[in-house]
C-alpha cells in the first residue's frame, strides 16, 4: 500500500474517506442513540455492515469486510484490523482523462463512451456455444478490446456517481468488483451481490471478436463459461494477385470430410468461417483476415476440435496466374495461408 492511497469505507451510509491517506488507524462512529434509551430509531446502528476499499487508478483493487476478520458486527471492544493490500495493475494504461475528459463521472471518449454496466432485476440469458446461461449483471463493451473494457469498468468502480445503466441507482465506488485478469485472459467475477436481484453472474456483450478465446464468464450458478475456440489467421497474397482487379480466392478441405467433398472432386465444399460463411471472395489487399469455428465446425461430417487440412486456390486475369497452396488451420490465432502467383503473361482482354 502506498502512503498516498486514499482508503474509504461504507458501513451502510455510502462511501466515506478516512481522514488520512495510506495505512489508517482511525475510529469511526457506528452507533448513535441521541436519547440514550437503547433504541436507535432516533439515530442509527451501523455496526452490522462494514467494507473498506482501496481503489486507486492503475492499482489492483482490494477490499475487506467483517467476514475477512471473522466477525458479524463491530460491537466487540477491540481494534479491528482489515487486510487491504494492493499493487500495480499492469493491465491499466489509459489515464482517467482518456476515458472521461471532463472528469464529471461520465465516460465521453470513444470507445469507452459507449460502454456501460447494468444490474438487472431478472436473469438475462446469453448463448455461449450451443447452450444458454443466466447472468444478472451485463457489461456492454461497445466492441472494445478486453483491455479497454477492463479499463472502463475499473474507472467506473472509482466514481462517486451512478454507474448502473439500468433502472436502479448504484454509485460506482461501492459497486462490487466485476472483472479480473488471469494472465492474458479477462475473467468476470461473481459479484458479491446484485441489489436488483437478477443474479450475481457477470457477462460481457459486444466485445472485440479477436478476444473471444481470451474471455471467461461467471454465470448465476457461479460456474465459469467460455466460448468454443475460434481459430484465426490471415490469407496473404503477392503483388501479382493484389494488382489484379479480377483476382479471387477459394479455400477447400483437403481431407477429413466425406468422400467426394474434398478438393479435386466436383462436389468439393468450401471451408466456412466462424459465422458459417464460405472463406472465398475477391482479393482486396495483401492480407485478408479470417476466423474458423475450431471446436464446432462439422462440415462434411468432419471431426470438430481437430486441425483442418485445407487446399486454397487463387487466380486473376491480367497479372495473377492460377496458384494452389496447402495449409493447416490449427488451434491458434496465427494461421497463415499464403498465395504466391506467377505473373500472368498469356491473358489478353480482347
Amino acid at each position: 500500500m502506498l502512503g498516498t492511497d486514499q482508503l474509504y469505507y461504507d458501513n451502510g451510509a455510502g462511501a466515506t474517506n478516512f481522514t488520512f491517506t495510506g495505512a489508517v488507524n482511525e475510529a469511526i462512529q457506528i452507533i448513535d442513540d441521541p436519547d440514550g434509551d437503547g433504541d436507535y430509531v432516533d439515530g442509527f446502528n451501523r455496526s452490522g455492515t462494514f467494507t473498506i476499499y482501496n481503489r486507486e487508478q492503475a492499482q489492483i483493487y482490494n477490499n475487506s469486510n467483517l467476514a475477512a476478520v471473522g466477525s458479524s458486527d463491530l460491537l466487540a471492544p477491540k481494534r479491528f484490523s482489515f487486510p487491504i493490500g494492493t499493487g500495480t495493475d499492469l493491465n491499466i494504461s489509459t489515464a482517467d482523462t482518456g476515458i472521461d475528459s471532463t472528469e464529471d463521472g461520465t465516460a465521453d471518449v470513444a470507445p469507452y463512451s459507449g460502454m456501460s454496466i447494468e444490474f438487472f432485476t431478472t436473469p438475462q440469458s446469453r448463448t455461449i456455444g450451443a447452450s444458454s446461461y443466466d447472468f444478472g449483471i451485463i457489461i456492454d463493451g461497445n466492441n472494445g478490446t478486453k483491455e479497454e473494457i477492463y479499463e472502463y469498468v475499473q474507472w467506473a468502480l472509482r466514481q462517486d456517481t451512478d454507474q448502473d445503466n439500468g433502472t436502479g441507482t448504484l454509485i460506482g465506488n461501492v459497486m462490487p468488483e466485476l472483472l479480473e485478469f488471469v494472465g492474458s485472459t479477462l475473467k468476470t467475477k461473481q459479484a458479491t451481490s446484485n441489489y436488483q436481484g437478477g443474479g450475481t453472474g457477470v457477462f460481457i456483450d459486444n466485445f472485440a471478436t479477436a478476444d473471444t478465446n481470451q474471455l471467461a464468464f461467471i454465470d448465476n450458478t457461479a460456474t465459469e463459461r467460455t466460448f468454443p475456440f475460434v481459430a484465426a489467421g490471415n490469407l496473404t497474397f503477392n503483388d501479382n494477385l493484389v494488382n489484379d482487379s479480377s483476382a479471387v480466392y477459394r479455400v477447400f478441405y483437403t481431407d477429413g470430410v466425406d468422400a467426394g467433398l474434398e478438393f479435386g472432386n466436383s462436389g468439393a465444399i468450401l471451408v466456412d468461417d466462424n459465422s458459417g460463411t464460405d472463406i472465398s471472395g475477391a482479393v482486396t489487399g495483401s492480407s485478408i483476415a479470417f476466423d474458423y469455428d475450431y471446436d464446432g465446425n462439422t462440415q462434411g461430417n468432419r471431426t470438430a476440435g481437430t486441425d483442418a487440412n485445407v487446399t486454397a486456390i487463387a487466380i486473376g486475369l491480367d497479372t495473377g496466374q492460377y496458384v494452389k497452396t496447402t495449409s493447416t488451420i490449427g488451434r491458434n490465432n496465427a494461421n497463415t495461408i499464403s498465395f504466391v502467383a506467377a505473373i500472368e503473361r498469356n491473358y489478353e482482354n480482347v
